[in-house]
């Protein structure tokens, strides 16, 4: 008898990446604390924390957040900073898409636009468009299309005037290396060893 596997289900989980701004390092702050202040800023109720997982990436200085409640998933992606001993701690949060979805890139974005204000004014065709992001401090966003299907044209509308985006290259990832203590794996502005690599800088031994 044959036996045929079937294809397993969706994972009805959320990913969510969050990385912290101004050389905030996150391996520095204990987990439970990360967690907790992440539970305080975001609000989530005790269903949505016990769903909930966060995990530090040391080398990425990156926290990765799992959570099996759509509602929590929410919550988390609008959080902008955390309080951490009084102060405000800047962090960017955003969605990863799911597995079954492709990303391509458009340039010449005005830098910092949000993720809501892309998606309502991105359009494309043949396809829909699931989430959308700016990189970093670029010029450029990543747009997550449903399916493996990346459309060659894609329409980003800006105020009045609609401005057409001839071509959608297919998002490759490239290894990060940071500028400021030469490690692969973050960008400078997030590096976790600025502070450290400054002081070197001015008390040369």
């Amino acid at each position: 008898m044959n036996v045929v596997k079937k294809k397993a289900p969706p994972s009805s989980q959320t990913t969510l990446v969050l990385r912290p701004q101004q050389g905030f390092v996150l391996i520095r702050t204990k987990p439970i604390a990360v967690t907790m202040a992440l539970r305080v800023a975001s609000q989530l109720t005790d269903a949505e924390s016990n769903a909930t997982s966060v995990e530090l990436q040391a080398q990425k200085n990156i926290a990765v957040i799992k959570t099996s409640k759509s509602s929590a998933a929410a919550k988390l992606e609008k959080i902008r900073s955390v309080k951490k001993q009084g102060d405000d701690c800047a962090f960017v949060v955003y969605t990863l898409p799911p597995e079954d979805s492709c990303k391509g890139v458009i340039h010449n974005v005005t830098a910092g636009t949000p993720p809501e204000k892309l998606l309502a004014n991105l359009k494309a065709e043949g396809t829909n468009i699931i989430r959308a992001r700016m990189m970093g401090k670029s010029e450029t966003a990543i747009i997550a299309f449903e399916g493996t299907y990346i459309p060659r044209r894609v329409l980003y509308y800006q105020t009045a005037r609609r401005t057409a985006v001839p071509t959608c290259p297919v998002h490759r990832p490239k290894a990060q290396f940071c500028t400021t203590c030469l490690a692969i794996g973050h960008r400078a502005d997030i590096c976790p060893h600025a502070r450290t690599h400054r002081y070197k800088l001015r008390h040369p031994t």
